[in-house]
């Protein structure tokens, strides 16, 4: 609801978990997401990929290789790109968000159509062109934000859980997995329904 947000800890990592969590489908609104597998078959609906964390992984790339020649020429200008779109919500509106915000998709998709060799860039940029419709969500509509606004308390969220499964784990000598599902007025944002179609994804 815009007022809850749902944390579940359960002893797997299994899609099962999400499914529990949202119910049946189709799902209406726009689910921010990390690119964890599991929502693919629990939500029914459409979903945007979290700019912060892709931004996270891709420089990480750079951080571990710097002297990558390819990394050194792309990665700097793709970070650059991710973070105008996800300060874009915050400095404009109206026909001046439409007009930088296809501005700054069509560079991205511009600079993801470089031809690289380094497999690991090569990936992400691919998955960028492949699953476009998970990227650029917020372009069409501005009230879907560029990244899970619950990135950091998710992550602390997480350090508690595993904090505690440690304790679990010294007293009873088990191992025990988890999954955090969590949601919120950010994280899923409702669409209208002429907006918003049951098999898109």
């Amino acid at each position: 609801s815009p007022t809850v947000s749902i944390y579940r800890f359960r002893g797997t990592r299994g899609s099962e978990v999400s499914v529990d969590v949202f119910g049946p489908g189709p799902h209406l609104g726009v689910l921010v997401v990390d690119r964890y597998a599991g929502y693919n078959s629990s939500w029914l609906g459409p979903m945007q990929y979290c700019f912060e964390h892709y931004k996270r992984n891709v420089g990480d790339l750079l951080e571990a290789n710097p002297k990558n020649a390819e990394n050194q020429k792309h990665i700097p200008s793709f970070l650059g790109l991710l973070r105008e779109a996800m300060k874009l919500r915050s400095s404009c509106d109206g026909e001046k968000y439409n007009v930088e915000s296809r501005r700054i998709r069509d560079e991205i998709l511009s600079l993801v159509e470089s031809p690289v060799k380094d497999g690991k860039l090569k990936g992400y940029f691919d998955l960028m062109k492949e699953k476009r419709h998970r990227f650029f969500q917020w372009v069409e509509h501005p009230e879907v934000e560029t990244e899970n606004n619950l990135f950091t308390s998710h992550r602390r969220c997480r350090r508690q859980a595993d904090r505690c499964a440690e304790r679990t784990r010294q007293r009873s000598g088990t191992q025990h997995l988890g999954l955090a599902v969590g949601q919120d007025r950010q994280a899923l944002t409702p669409l209208s329904p002429a907006k918003c179609s049951p098999n898109a994804g």
